[in-house]
C-alpha cells in the first residue's frame, strides 16, 4: 500500500484519510449497557408543551440526545402490551403476536379470553398457589435474545409497574425480570425465569411500604408553571368528585381498608411514587448485578407506569400529568447521574420512547375548537346488548351486515373491521394498514369477536367512557409517540425524518453488532456520532 500510495498524488492521501475518518464519525460506539426506556402513555408534544419545567433527565436528552420528532408506533390498537412488545422486537403486532393487552381465541372448546403474558405452566415466584407469566404469547424474538444469542453470558434486565411491559420488552429471553404486584406489595416475577428471588430483591421488597409509602399526593409544580397545564378542577376527571390537589387514598380509593398493605401498594400504582419504586429497584439491580461492567454488553430495559395511569384519571393536559412529568424529570436525571456513575459516561446507550399516546379528554377538545365527544358506557353496552340479539345463528350474513350498520350508525364509530377484511390486502387504506399491522391470525382483540367483528375504530377525539382519557386508536395523538437516542459517542440532533418504535430494536443491535433477524419490520436509525 506505501509503494502505491508513493507513486499517487498527495491529494490520494488525503482523500483516504478523509472517507476512514467519514467512516469513523457515523459509526456508533459499541456500548457496555444499552438501556430503553418506554414512558407509557407519555403523548409526544409533552416534551414541548412543559419543555419549561425540565431541569433533569428530559433536559439532558433534549440537549444532548439525537431527537427524533416525527415518531410513531405503527399498529392501529396501541396499547401498553402491544407496543412494548413492539419496542423489544422490532416488529409489529401483526407478526410478534402480542395485539393487545387481552383477546379473544377460538378452539374446539369456543371463544376464550387470554391475557397477553399470562402462563398456566408456571407460577409467581413464592407464590406456588398463583398463575405465573411468561413470554409464551410472543411469536419472535427481540433484542433481548439476539443480545444473549451472540453473547450466553450478557444479562438481561427488565422491570416495570406492570408486567405486560417488563415481559414483553424483555422478549423471549430469560433474565432478570420483574414487575411491581401490588397483590404481593413488592416486585414479582415469574417461575419460567427463576426459581427464587435474589437476597437484594427481597430484601428491597421488605421495605416496599415503610420506605415510599404516602397516603397523600401533594403538587409540586411550581406555581409560575400553573399555566401550563389545565385548571386543576375538571368535572369530567377521575370519578367527578377526587379531581384536585392534595390527592388522598381516601378520596382516590374510597370504600377501601387504606390499613391493608394490599390497598397501601395498590395506591402506589396509581400515583407518580410507582416510578420512584421501579428506578430504585433499578439501581438495585445495576449495583448487584455490575451491569455494564464485564466484557460482554449486558441490556436493561425500563417501563414507567405512572404517567399511564395518571393521564387515564386525569388526562394527559391535566396538572396531575404535569406534576407526575415534573417528578419524572428529577427521578431520570438520578438514574442518568447513577449510570454515569456506575458504568460510566460514553460507555452506555439509553433510547427514550413510549408503548403508545393519549387522548386528550373531549370536554377539552371542545373547548379548544377540536372534535370530541363523550359517550356514556351505558349507552354503549345499550348497543352491543343489541347487537348480540341479532339472529346469526339462522342469517349470519344478514346479521353481521345489520351490526356493522349499528355501529356506524350510532355516530360514534368510524370503520368496523372484520376478521376477513383484516386478513385481505388493505391497498392504499392507510386505517387498514395500520390495523392490518394490529392482526395476527386467530387471535381478536374486539368484545364482538365471536360474531366476526375483529376491530372496531372509534370517531377522532371520541371517549366511550364516563370520566377521564384513554388511548387505543390509529389516530396521531395515540400513535405519536417521543424517539430519543442519548450516550454512547452519540452527538446532540433532532430531525423530522419518519422514524418508528419498532426502528429502536434494530438500531441499537446495529451498534452492538448483533444479526438482526430478516423478519423485522424495523431498521437501524442512522444517527450522527463523534
Amino acid at each position: 500500500m506505501l509503494t502505491i500510495l508513493k507513486n499517487r498524488s498527495l491529494p490520494l492521501l488525503i482523500m483516504l484519510v478523509l472517507v476512514l475518518s467519514d467512516c469513523n464519525r457515523t459509526r456508533p460506539k459499541e456500548p457496555k449497557l444499552i438501556v430503553i426506556i418506554a414512558v407509557d402513555g407519555f403523548r409526544a408534544d409533552l416534551l414541548d408543551r412543559y419543555d419549561q419545567v425540565f431541569t433533569g433527565g428530559f433536559r439532558r436528552l433534549k440537549d444532548e440526545g439525537a431527537i427524533f420528532t416525527n415518531a410513531f408506533q405503527d399498529h392501529g390498537m396501541t396499547v401498553t402490551a402491544a407496543g412494548h412488545t413492539s419496542i423489544g422486537t422490532g416488529t409489529f403486532p401483526s407478526h410478534h403476536g402480542i395485539i393487545a393487552n387481552r383477546w379473544m381465541e377460538k378452539s374446539a372448546d369456543g371463544w376464550t379470553e387470554h391475557y397477553a403474558v399470562e402462563d398456566q405452566e408456571y407460577q409467581i415466584v413464592g407464590f406456588p398457589d398463583e398463575t405465573g407469566m411468561s413470554p409464551k404469547n410472543i411469536m419472535v424474538t427481540g433484542i433481548a435474545d439476539w443480545l444473549t444469542s451472540k453473547h450466553p453470558d450478557s444479562r438481561v434486565v427488565s422491570i416495570s409497574g406492570k408486567d405486560r411491559a417488563a415481559i414483553t420488552m424483555a422478549a423471549k429471553a430469560k433474565g432478570h425480570i420483574y414487575w411491581f404486584d401490588d397483590d404481593f406489595v413488592g416486585f414479582s416475577t415469574s417461575t419460567f425465569y427463576r426459581s427464587q428471588n435474589p437476597d437484594w430483591v427481597n430484601a428491597f421488597n421488605k421495605r416496599v411500604i415503610s420506605d415510599y409509602y404516602s397516603d397523600t399526593w401533594s403538587r409540586t409544580v411550581a406555581s409560575e408553571f400553573l399555566h401550563l397545564a389545565r385548571p386543576d378542577s375538571s368535572p369530567y376527571e377521575a370519578d367527578g368528585k377526587a379531581i384536585a390537589f392534595p390527592h388522598n387514598i381516601t378520596g382516590m380509593m374510597p370504600g377501601e381498608d387504606h390499613q391493608d398493605p394490599e390497598v397501601k401498594a395498590n395506591w402506589m400504582e396509581e400515583i407518580p411514587v410507582v416510578d420512584q419504586l421501579v428506578f430504585d429497584f433499578a439501581e438495585k439491580a445495576v449495583k448487584n448485578l455490575a451491569l455494564g461492567q464485564q466484557v460482554t454488553p449486558d441490556m436493561l430495559a425500563i417501563s414507567l407506569s405512572a404517567t399511564d395511569r395518571i393521564a387515564h384519571r386525569f388526562g394527559p393536559f391535566s396538572l396531575e400529568v404535569l406534576d407526575n412529568l415534573v417528578l419524572l424529570d428529577k427521578q431520570l436525571g438520578s438514574f442518568l447521574d447513577l449510570l454515569d456513575r456506575e458504568v460510566g459516561e460514553g460507555n452506555y446507550v439509553l433510547a427514550l420512547s413510549a408503548d403508545h399516546g393519549f387522548n386528550e379528554a373531549p370536554e377539552y377538545r371542545q373547548a379548544h375548537n377540536s372534535v370530541g365527544k363523550r359517550i356514556p358506557e351505558s349507552e354503549a353496552g345499550r348497543l352491543l346488548g343489541q347487537i348480540e340479539t341479532l339472529d346469526f345463528e339462522n342469517n349470519y350474513t344478514a346479521a353481521l351486515n345489520e351490526a356493522k350498520d349499528m355501529l356506524l350508525g350510532s355516530g360514534a364509530v368510524e370503520r368496523v373491521f372484520t376478521e376477513e377484511e383484516l386478513a385481505a390486502e388493505p391497498g392504499n387504506d392507510s386505517l387498514h394498514i395500520y390495523y392490518q399491522n394490529s392482526y395476527y391470525p386467530g387471535r381478536i382483540a374486539s368484545e364482538l369477536a365471536p360474531i366476526g367483528i375483529a376491530a372496531i375504530e372509534v370517531k377522532e377525539g371520541y371517549e366511550i367512557q364516563d370520566f377521564g382519557s384513554s388511548h387505543g386508536t390509529y389516530y396521531h395523538y395515540d400513535r405519536q409517540v417521543p424517539l430519543i437516542f442519548y450516550g454512547g459517542n452519540i452527538l446532540p440532533q433532532s430531525t423530522g425524518k419518519r422514524a418508528r418504535a419498532i426502528d429502536i430494536a434494530p438500531t441499537l443491535a446495529n451498534m452492538l453488532k448483533l444479526t438482526i433477524p430478516g423478519s423485522v419490520d424495523g431498521k437501524a436509525l442512522k444517527l450522527e456520532v463523534k
